[in-house]
């Protein structure tokens, strides 16, 4: 009778493995925060990048025209 398995036993063992489920859950649910976390950093350095850059076009876009107007009035004279 010693190797029989009881309800008790069964119970115990429901218990631990319930909280071992919960455990990795949660595990989980933290390493999905965390990444949830760096694919946002990408972003916003995405966005910085984009605005320099946008910045930096705008600005030599201002200086063609600036130039092409200069080119145009020495045409003129």
């Amino acid at each position: 009778m010693g190797d029989e398995v009881t309800k008790k036993d069964l119970n115990s063992l429901q218990g631990y493995v319930n909280k071992q489920i919960k455990d990795i859950e949660g595990r989980i649910k933290k390493a999905e925060d965390n990444i949830s976390v760096l694919q946002d950093v990408p972003t916003k350095q995405d966005e910085a990048i984009s605005k320099l850059l946008m910045d930096i076009t705008d600005n030599h876009q201002k200086q063609i025209w600036a130039l092409r107007d200069e080119i145009a009035a020495m045409k003129k004279k």
